[in-house]
């Protein structure tokens, strides 16, 4: 039986653990996402990853996969006519904010790309995922000053 990895979102950015993602470094033509598996009551998913190392596969989360190689997510909901036609799935989780524009964030949800993204109150997304705020504030602060 595969194991199975799970993302830990409640650490400041750069600190705690991380997930070991063996795949991470392989050619994307390497890596392939065989199956996946539905938790209706979180409202997440896990991939079957398979990459040429011997192994049979393992389990990794969505947004551990996307993290890492999100072309291959991507592709995958999409050979399956779409994510929410393969997984009925109708609460979505934040992968990251990709910008901000007054009191909104554009949010990247997770198993979509940011083109499915959509324009949410800071309210509502410091309420459903403080992590991204927290990433996305850390990430502003490192970002080089504009010219």
């Amino acid at each position: 039986m595969a194991t199975r990895n799970r993302t830990v979102y409640f650490y400041q950015p750069g600190q705690g653990p991380c997930t070991y993602i063996p795949f991470s470094d392989a050619d994307d033509d390497d890596v392939r996402i065989s199956s996946h598996c539905v938790d209706s009551i979180n409202h997440t998913v896990d991939l079957m990853i398979v990459w040429p190392n011997g192994s049979k596969g393992q389990w990794f989360s969505e947004y551990d996969v996307q993290s890492v190689k999100p072309n291959k997510v991507y592709d995958y909901w999409r050979n399956l006519d779409g994510r929410f036609a393969a997984t009925k799935l109708s609460k979505y989780h934040v992968f990251n904010i990709s910008d901000e524009h007054g009191t909104y964030y554009h949010i990247q949800w997770t198993g979509y790309d940011e083109n499915d993204g959509t324009w949410e109150t800071k309210v509502k997304v410091k309420l459903i995922c403080p992590r991204a705020v927290l990433n996305w504030e850390d990430g502003k602060k490192h970002a080089a000053p504009k010219v």
